[in-house]
Order: structure tokens, then sequence, then C-alpha cells
């Protein structure tokens, strides 16, 4: 089983514990899950969710390029504005540039 990250999405944003990047170091080609707890519904697909925490991971080291994998799990709901989702769990592929 690979190791896996919890992340919450409020208010726009994902929330950056110190942890997460020595978790995304450590995890360079072993394709860690990551989950998202959407405190606040994320106004999109499980898909768009999954690409916009990647292209944020892979801001937070130069270093590192972090690249969506397979979606695992996921909750959303098709509501009169669009998708809303409020988990999602995916694996990412973590690469040295």
């Amino acid at each position: 089983m690979s190791p896996m990250f919890t992340l919450t999405y409020q208010n726009a944003q994902f929330n950056t514990p110190d942890t997460l990047l020595p978790f995304l170091q450590a995890n360079v080609g072993k394709s860690p899950q990551i989950q998202i707890d959407c405190i606040m519904p994320y106004n999109g697909t499980a898909g768009q969710l999954m690409d916009e925490a990647c292209a944020y991971f892979s801001k937070l080291d130069r270093q590192i390029e972090v690249w969506p994998n397979v979606i695992l799990n996921r909750s959303t709901e098709r509501t009169s504005t669009g998708q809303s989702g409020s988990l999602l769990v995916f694996q990412i592929d973590v690469r040295s540039k």
C-alpha cells in the first residue's frame, strides 16, 4: 500500500501543513496517494480538482514535478450550477526534474 497524505480544501485554497513538502520529496517515484477533504465544496469535477492540486504541489519545490495518476475515490454531486466535490482520493506521480 502506498503512503497517503490528507489535505483540506477550504475557501478555494489547500491547507499547507509543514509536512506536505517533506512527504512529496520522500515519495519521489513511489506513486503516493493524496486525499482531499473539501470543507467547502469544490466547484468543478474531480479531475479538475486533481489537476489543480498537482499544479499546486509542483510549485512547492522546483526540483520536483507532480502529475495526476488515477482517481481512487470521489464524492461529487451535480447541482444546478454544475458539479461540486466534497472528497477526492487519488494517486500522484512525483518525479525529479
